[in-house]
């Protein structure tokens, strides 16, 4: 018999709710007395891949007083798809938590409240496959340490000396004594505002930077120490 076949690619078409591209295969078979048999082979192939996309790291900004601000530069970081053109894509975001807000495209410039916030960016591709992803705005005061708390003029060599700063919830303190001198107290970890020095021989300043909850730092608080008997 004599084998006949044709091939026909038909065009890409979207109803909206999935993106398709179908292959249309026609085979057809005819023997020598002109009996013929033909059947059609329809091959659907569907994008039910979704966009890849990546947020930005969270934002920390750090002012002087509680107040909000405009913030920019806080676009996707980078998102893709497999079928859809990237100028295609449908980029949303949603801000929630202090601020409150949604909106199309790129959410930078937008003003910020006081507070954490959260913005989460969906994207949509033609055939209605959705990718999010999500990162916070966090706008904080910077943490104001009391001043340091002991003695000013212990002896030399002295030990078990306390120094601290009134303890904020959630702060970390970083602490400096003179050299020649030890902490001998745990510093590490949340809420450590006091420290227990054991001194040396040498008079100098101790030290204590604080980090709140939100990542702030605040300005160094001093308190000089004139060891005594040296």
């Amino acid at each position: 018999g004599i084998v006949q076949a044709s091939f026909i690619l038909q065009n890409e078409t979207s109803s909206g709710i999935e993106y398709t591209t179908t292959i249309s295969r026609t085979y057809g078979i005819e023997d020598l007395c002109g009996n013929s048999i033909s059947e059609v082979q329809t091959i659907v192939v569907l994008d039910n891949v979704p966009p890849v996309i990546a947020c930005p790291a969270d934002i920390i900004i750090c002012n002087d007083v509680a107040v909000g601000s405009v913030i920019s530069d806080i676009e996707l970081a980078s998102y893709s798809d497999n079928c859809t053109p990237t100028n295609d894509l449908i980029i949303q975001y949603t801000i929630s938590g202090a601020t409150s807000l949604s909106g199309i495209g790129d959410a930078s410039g937008t003003f910020f409240n006081y507070g954490v916030s959260t913005v989460q960016y969906t994207v949509t591709d033609e055939s209605a496959n959705i990718s999010s992803c999500d990162f916070n705005v966090v706008l904080s005061t910077q943490p104001t340490t009391s001043d340091i708390s002991g003695s000013t003029t212990p002896n030399c060599y002295s030990t078990d000396i306390i120094y601290s700063v009134t303890n904020t919830l959630n702060s970390k303190y970083r602490w400096t004594v003179p050299a020649g001198s030890t902490i001998i107290s745990d510093t590490t970890g949340l809420n450590k505002n006091s420290i227990i020095v054991n001194f040396g021989n040498t008079s100098g300043n101790i030290t204590v930077i604080e980090t709140n909850a939100s990542g702030c730092t605040g300005d160094m608080k001093a308190l000089f120490v004139s060891l005594q008997g040296c």
